[in-house]
């Protein structure tokens, strides 16, 4: 938000004008006022205007952003994001999608102007975050797989959610079993991450949908 000082009343409007003219035809005259003196004949000088930074994390909820605010121009403005478990840190964009910078920590100095910057994230790759997180005896068949395919845990399951590779959730169920069976008709063919969720934690899974 951008503050403007108060206005000046008349007197000190003519008083500045008379003082700015004196200081220019005259030399010496300012020595006969101290910068005081002058500063509460004149008024108080303008504040600084202030300038906001937004950043957007895409997908949302993918990581954790520091360094969002409002700052004056030529401040130097510091931003950092941290990823969330799952996704991997791509790029700073700006508002027209022109990338920035593609290091997770990121210095600017700040315009005068609004700046409104995008974090993209990615969904790690599926090899590594299924095998960081495989689940005990947690069995998926057939995969690939064209119409529906089954779950199987050693633990009962509590919920199952299924998430393509944007990181967006496309279908979620409560289980309650040890034994879950998906229809995969409604989805596009693809890589998914199937997430298992049990008393014991969340587990992942990938499975490749064909038609």
């Amino acid at each position: 938000m951008i503050r403007a000082a108060p206005p000046l009343s008349q007197f000190q409007a003519m008083t500045r004008r008379m003082l700015l003219i004196l200081l220019l035809i005259i030399p010496g005259f300012a020595s006969f006022y101290s910068q005081e003196a002058l500063r509460l004949i004149i008024g108080p000088a303008d504040e600084p205007a202030e300038f906001a930074v937004t950043v957007t994390v895409v997908p949302e909820g993918a990581g954790e952003v520091s360094g969002e605010g409002t700052y004056s121009e030529g401040d130097e403005v510091t931003l950092e994001v941290v990823a969330n478990e799952g996704y991997d840190f791509i790029n700073w964009t700006d508002s027209a999608g022109y990338e920035i910078s593609d290091d997770p920590v990121f210095t600017f100095t700040m315009p005068a102007e609004d700046v409104e910057v995008i974090a993209n994230m990615d969904v790690v790759n599926f090899t590594g975050l299924a095998d960081r997180h495989p689940g005990p005896g947690i069995i998926l068949f057939p995969n690939p797989v064209t119409d529906e395919f089954v779950v199987l845990s050693e633990e009962k399951m509590n919920f199952i959610e299924l998430a393509g590779y944007n990181g967006r959730v496309v279908y979620n169920k409560e289980a309650n079993n040890l034994e879950t069976r998906i229809s995969t008709g409604d989805f596009q063919s693809g890589i998914y991450i199937v997430r298992v969720h049990t008393d014991g934690g969340v587990y992942f899974k990938k499975v490749v949908i064909i038609r």
